[in-house]
């Protein structure tokens, strides 16, 4: 999540630490906003209860100052009639590393 939500981070819309006028200033000085202490501990522990609660409190601290607004999940779904078949419509499509869409030129219809 600091790759995305740290203050240092290039594409962040997270503000920069107190005291810093450019990220080089802020890496160079070791300035840290309270998210970036929030998800470097919640990153550095290998308890799982506490990485979860951590995540919690940096997802309140995002959602609450709009830095980046949580919308729905993506979980795709397809609506389909009777007769109609094919992968990703009536058999399921595992997902590797991305979530794959209907292979239509896969699916028939009964007759």
């Amino acid at each position: 999540m600091a790759v995305r939500f740290g203050s240092t981070s290039p594409f962040s819309g997270t503000p920069l630490p107190d005291g810093a006028e450019t990220a080089t200033q802020a890496l160079e000085e070791n300035l840290n906003t309270e998210l970036d202490e929030v998800l470097t501990n919640a990153a550095s522990t290998v308890d799982q209860e506490e990485r979860g609660e951590l995540y919690k409190q940096a997802a309140k601290m995002i959602s609450d100052e709009a830095y980046g607004p949580f919308g729905m999940a993506f979980s795709p779904a397809q609506v389909v009639r009777q007769g109609v078949h094919g992968p990703g419509l009536t058999t399921p499509i595992p997902a590797l590393v991305v979530n794959s869409g209907v292979l239509y030129d896969r699916v028939w219809v009964e007759q």
